[in-house]
């Protein structure tokens, strides 16, 4: 339908989407039920009239419609008897009859782990019955997706993202309470302060690191597209690198712009959907950040890579580009498997000793993360063509003898 507008209205549209989802601002409805965008500091309505006390003006229509509608959603809840939250786990957060409230039940420390995009600061709150810390994201109901807590509950215990205990409407908001992931570092951090550390301890090191993250970002995003969901939001903030008894593991953040796609998923991999599709090439653009420096970003994110490869050494240049040949995700990560086992073997490591290292690079120097980094400056895939992505991907992947 874009494609329908003139370039600049193209550009406008493109525009308009970056702002609403970096939280410059935000949709909602005038009194007619037509769509509206407000920037912050020109915000002079209410974005959310859902679940506040109305005020109704002289219009006995407008009293008769609103006093209506609050009736009609007593007696569903009365008679549906539904829910304004759910626990998910107890052993992290303490009811009081049914409630949980600020002040009473939780205190905020004031503390923060970063930003998020709609959501505001994400805080550090404390359980006072439980005496344990946990992350609170608070979101209007105008900018909540429900598909966001539906994906998060349906992969919270795969391992893959941090465990959400709790999400309940106060309000016109939506509050979610979540495990904060500690000794763990988003990916961006790594990129911007931390490979060349890697390169200080080895020249090589940098690159087996960013083969080993490659392979765990497939891993950890396949296992989320086996639960039928499609991540969409991608980026170096949105993925961590956590230390777990030794081991490393990637755990994705953020599913506000989750997609169910349980229906599409079960077909096979040539009739995947443009969002599982687009979780890849993000996870390309990832990768591309660790091996080349450079993050890929923008429409012409495969000029930029091709452009990349051509100022590496040929030995590099012929192993990335036969990485990126495959098409099937599970053979992907078999052949990247494989050749981190030729460059431990490289650097006569074996797979502990190479994540010791990592492991004291990045947790051991100095006081290592204890949550979330939810830094929302993303350098998201705007405007990328997808038709064009396909038949790029199809001819730089395809599997060749």
């Amino acid at each position: 339908m874009i494609n329908k507008l003139t370039a600049s209205e193209q550009e406008n549209v493109r525009a308009l989407l970056k702002d609403i989802t970096t939280g410059k601002a935000v949709l909602g409805k005038d009194k007619k039920g037509r769509p509206i965008i407000q920037y912050h500091e020109q915000l002079n309505w209410d974005v959310s009239n859902a679940n506040t006390i109305a005020r109704p003006g002289t219009d006995e229509d407008d009293k008769e419609k609103k006093t209506t509608a609050f009736l009609e959603m007593i007696e569903s809840m009365k008679v549906e008897k539904r829910p304004r939250g759910v626990l998910l786990d107890g052993t992290k957060i303490e009811l009081r009859s049914g409630e949980y409230r600020e002040g009473k039940d939780f205190e905020n420390t004031e503390e923060t782990l970063g930003k998020g995009n709609i959501a505001g600061d994400i805080k550090v709150v404390y359980d006072k019955k439980k005496k344990i810390k946990h992350a609170l994201k608070i979101i209007l109901l105008s900018a909540f997706r429900v598909e966001e807590i539906q994906a998060w509950v349906d992969i919270n215990e795969s391992g893959i993202c941090p465990q959400l205990y709790l999400s309940h409407l106060e309000g016109n908001s939506v509050l979610i309470h979540m495990e904060i992931l500690k000794k763990a570092i988003t990916l961006r951090d790594i990129t911007d302060t931390h490979m060349d550390k890697l390169w200080d301890e080895n020249q090589e090191l940098p690159k087996l690191f960013s083969l080993y993250i490659f392979h765990k970002l497939l891993d950890t995003v396949q296992k989320m597209h086996a639960k039928g969901w499609a991540h969409k939001d991608l980026h170096a903030g949105n993925a961590m690198l956590q230390e777990q008894d030794g081991s490393l593991k990637v755990k994705v953040l953020d599913f506000g712009q989750a997609q169910d796609e349980r229906d599409d998923l079960k077909g096979s991999s040539e009739n995947i959907s443009e969002d599982v599709k687009k979780d890849y090439a993000d996870i390309v653009k990832m990768f591309s950040g660790f091996y080349t420096g450079d993050e890929l970003i923008g429409t012409n994110m495969w000029e930029l890579w091709k452009k990349k490869l051509e100022e590496m050494p040929e030995k590099d240049r012929l192993e990335i580009e036969e990485i990126k040949r495959l098409m099937d995700v599970q053979e992907l990560k078999d052949r990247i498997k494989k050749k981190l086992k030729h460059c431990l073997n490289d650097l006569n490591m074996d797979e502990e000793s190479f994540k010791k290292t990592v492991i004291q690079i990045l947790f051991g120097e100095s006081k290592p993360m204890t949550g979330h980094d939810y830094n929302v400056n993303i350098e998201q895939a705007d405007g990328v063509d997808m038709e064009k992505f396909n038949e790029e991907t199809k001819k730089m992947l395809e599997l060749r003898d």
